[in-house]
C-alpha cells in the first residue's frame, strides 16, 4: 500500500496512471465498435477516453502553472508590503 501511496503521489505516476486509463478505454471503445455494440454505450467510452484526455492535460499544466502562481503570489505580496507598508501573513 505504501508503495502504490508514494507512486501515486508523484505527477509521473499520476500521468502514467491517466496514460494507461485512456488508452484503454480507446482499445474497449474500438472493440465495442467493432463487434457491434451500441452506439451509446460507445460514445460513453469514447467520451471516457476524451475526458481522461483532458484530466493529463489538466495535470501537465498544472506542473507548469503551479510555480507561475508561487512565483507571481510572493511578487505580488511583496508589492503589496511595499506599497502600503502592511504586509498580511
Amino acid at each position: 500500500m505504501d508503495s502504490w501511496v508514494r507512486f501515486t503521489a508523484q505527477s509521473q505516476g499520476r500521468e502514467r496512471i491517466f496514460r494507461a486509463a485512456q488508452y484503454a478505454s480507446a482499445l474497449i471503445a474500438y472493440s465495442l465498435q467493432r463487434s457491434g455494440a451500441s452506439p451509446e454505450l460507445v460514445i460513453h467510452i469514447k467520451q471516457l477516453e476524451a475526458h481522461l484526455s483532458l484530466g493529463r492535460k489538466c495535470e501537465y499544466t498544472n506542473q507548469n502553472i503551479t510555480p507561475c502562481h508561487i512565483s507571481l503570489f510572493n511578487h505580488l505580496s511583496l508589492g503589496m508590503c511595499v506599497n502600503t507598508g502592511e504586509c498580511y501573513s
